[in-house]
């Protein structure tokens, strides 16, 4: 990994410490969410989703939740873009999936995405920046 690489990941922590999810919806929720309620083994499976640190989050399963920011809230959003911007940075090979389904999530704001309209926009644009 290249130095300016850690130095972003470094920012990124420090920028994001002590995010937590709190209530908001977590990656089987989301999942649960685009089976439109079909799969309740997602629901259940909830109860463990990571609440406390993003960064405890492995990158196995950010890999699993490819479509998290089309279904989760603000909360969600605040707490699972700092493990996806890491794990982008950390595998640019693997990481086109993830950009182009939040860039389909961030086009759907403020109509579907719940809370979104409160982001601001200079936080939409850094988020598409060092993602893209």
């Amino acid at each position: 990994m290249a130095i300016d690489e850690q130095k972003l990941i470094n920012q990124i922590h420090r920028a994001f410490s002590g995010v937590r999810l709190d209530d908001g919806i977590s990656l089987n929720m989301t999942e649960y969410y685009d089976s439109g309620g079909c799969m309740p083994e997602f629901k259940e499976r909830a109860a463990r989703d990571e609440r406390d640190d993003w960064a405890a989050i492995s990158s196995e399963t950010l890999k699993q939740f490819m479509v998290t920011f089309s279904f989760t809230d603000l909360k969600g959003f605040r707490f699972y873009i700092p493990a996806y911007m890491v794990w982008t940075i950390q595998n640019h090979s693997a990481s086109l999936r993830f950009v182009l389904n939040l860039s389909f999530a961030l086009t759907l704001r403020p109509s579907r995405l719940c809370g979104y309209s409160s982001l601001s926009d200079s936080l939409l644009r850094d988020a598409a920046t060092t993602l893209l």
